[in-house]
């Protein structure tokens, strides 16, 4: 049988085109008012200042932002143990861990298996991405964040890991889960993870709360995930629906995200004011 070429250009419009419907989808569940049901909290800090887009050998990344108050954040990634930086779709796992803490009130997170992240983004619970989750775990694991919060008179400074420590099954028998055995020696140990306790304080007193299902849509898409993330960020700080787009071609943080100036990791994005 005469194998068929296929056609990207037509799979990549057809791509665009699912992807249109879904965002329209969430335009719509916003207008009904049942968007926010279901809310994930982001810390405030990733949402100003997030991971680069692609694979990068840097091993230190300073982002900086200017809040509506005055005050400047700034935070400072640097990448240990395997010394690869995170980047792309690491940032949504990344929101993920955090949103467990926050809502557990506790730095400690239990997670037994792979598919409680692949069931609340919406993914298959296939081999590929369990093996993606495992090496964006990986690279998360090694991430050392620094934070400085600088406003008229004084300035705070935190410097900690991402995660402390943190104890996950090595793999996880996809067959035999499926049978219903059990997987974990849970009599031995209980799994999960901790983020540092500096760091659990951060994101207890600065976090946003956004839909569920806007990360679930724009996972694959990071540099779009943090304009929506942003936007939201905005409309939640000044407690309204309409962000004016001559304040945000006036805010220092949106234009260095939208010119693709945060570093050369950062692909060129659309000005949104000429």
């Amino acid at each position: 049988m005469k194998k068929v070429k296929r056609d990207r250009a037509q799979e990549e419009i057809a791509s665009r085109s699912r992807f249109a419907f879904k965002l329209a989808e969430l335009r719509q569940l916003r207008d009904e008012g049942v968007l926010s049901e279901d809310l994930i909290q982001v810390a405030q800090a990733m949402v100003l200042c997030g991971l680069p887009y692609n694979p990068t050998k840097e091993t230190r990344l300073i982002r900086k932002a200017r809040l509506g108050d005055g005050s400047t954040v700034t935070v400072v990634f640097s990448a240990g143990l395997s010394s690869e930086m995170p980047y792309g779709s690491d940032r949504t796992l990344l929101y993920w861990m955090v949103d467990k803490a926050i809502k557990s009130q506790s730095a400690f997170v239990s997670w037994e298996t792979a598919t409680e992240f692949l069931r609340d983004l919406g993914m298959v619970n296939s081999g590929k991405n369990r093996a993606d989750l495992k090496n964006r775990y990986r690279r998360l694991s090694g991430l050392t964040i620094g934070i400085e919060r600088s406003k008229a008179g004084s300035e705070e400074t935190l410097l900690m890991p991402f995660i402390e420590e943190s104890r996950l099954p090595n793999s996880v028998d996809i067959k035999a889960e499926g049978r219903g055995e059990q997987l974990l020696p849970l009599d031995k140990f209980v799994f999960g993870f901790k983020l540092g306790d500096r760091i659990f304080r951060e994101v207890l007193s600065h976090h946003v709360p956004v839909p569920l299902r806007l990360l679930q849509e724009t996972k694959r898409k990071s540099q779009l995930q943090d304009y929506m993330l942003f936007l939201y960020w905005r409309c939640y700080a000044a407690q309204s629906e309409t962000v004016k787009l001559a304040d945000l071609a006036k805010d220092k943080t949106f234009s260095l995200m939208a010119d693709g100036k945060f570093g050369s990791t950062y692909p060129n994005g659309c000005h949104i004011a000429e």
